[in-house]
Parts: structure tokens; C-alpha cells; sequence
């Protein structure tokens, strides 16, 4: 949260985290079975969507929206 009390920062470096992590997985879905492609979600994507979860929900829907285009478009 910033001064204001906005999760607007917080969860755009989160956004920007995810967003690199998916790259990898998008690079290594060729290569690897799925049950490794859900391991790598697990340990270096789904930490940084859990942290934090019920502090969240007072976040700005809008906010909010962007970490969960990236979770979608992973599952496509």
C-alpha cells in the first residue's frame, strides 16, 4: 500500500512479476510436461497472487483486473 492507502503500486509490481514469470512458462510449455508447468506456476507465480489475498479485497476492482487477465491468459 502506498500513502494513500492505495494498493495501485503494490499490484502493478505483482502484475509486472507474473507477466516475466509467464514469459518462462510460455517458453517452457514445448519442452516440459505439464505437471512441471504447474510445479513452476506453484512456486514462482501463484506466491505472489495468495500474499496478501484478504488484504486485497479493498483493493480497486480495476486494479484488480490486471492480475487477473494474466491468470487467465495463462490458463488459455
Amino acid at each position: 500500500m502506498d500513502s494513500n492507502l492505495s494498493w495501485k503500486y503494490h499490484i502493478s509490481h505483482v502484475a509486472s512479476k507474473i507477466s516475466s514469470n509467464i514469459g518462462i512458462i510460455a517458453r517452457l510449455r514445448h519442452f516440459t510436461p505439464l505437471i512441471t508447468l504447474l510445479n513452476i506456476y506453484r512456486s514462482l507465480i501463484f506466491p505472489y497472487i495468495s500474499y496478501g489475498l484478504s488484504g486485497w479485497g479493498h483493493a480497486a476492482k480495476t486494479h484488480l483486473d490486471k492480475i487477473l487477465l494474466l491468470q487467465k491468459g495463462l490458463s488459455v
